[in-house]
């Protein structure tokens, strides 16, 4: 018999992360564990207790335990199976070098003003709540 999921897919919410990158400026919380290649994206405080939730072996919804909201994603093996596939991100990470700039959690102020045009060449590519062009405008900006 399979065991129960703790959250449901049914009970998941996703209204902050539906919010973010639309009119309101907002903070994001980014960080990159190059021993384990996982990059990390917050929409709250990186202290904020998250839970994740796999849609796949190297993709993890960040959800709130307390009431299922979505917060933020986990790329698992980020360099190894997400960046080659991500050629607008790819292009942001290595000109920016922003594999050592993510080594500690780095908030990165978002704001609709100072939203940068950035290719949507990764159309094609979708995670669960998030399009890759959201990525590419938030790592854009620091």
């Amino acid at each position: 018999m399979a065991e129960k999921p703790l959250i449901a897919p049914d009970e998941l919410k996703n209204t902050i992360l539906e919010a973010s990158f639309k009119d309101r400026p907002h903070s994001i919380f980014v960080v990159y564990d190059n021993l384990m290649d996982e990059l990390i994206f917050k929409l709250v405080e990186p202290e904020h207790l998250v839970t994740a939730y796999f849609i796949t072996d190297d993709f993890a919804l960040l959800v709130d335990p307390e009431d299922y909201e979505v917060v933020g994603f986990q790329l698992i093996e980020f360099t190894k199976r997400h960046l080659e596939k991500l050629y607008s991100t790819r292009k942001i990470w290595t000109k920016k070098r922003l594999e050592d700039r993510f080594s500690r959690y780095v908030e990165i102020k978002w704001k609709p003003e100072n939203k940068p045009e950035t290719p949507d060449k990764d159309n094609d590519i979708s995670y669960l709540f998030f399009k890759p062009n959201k990525l590419d405008e938030a790592l854009a900006t620091c």
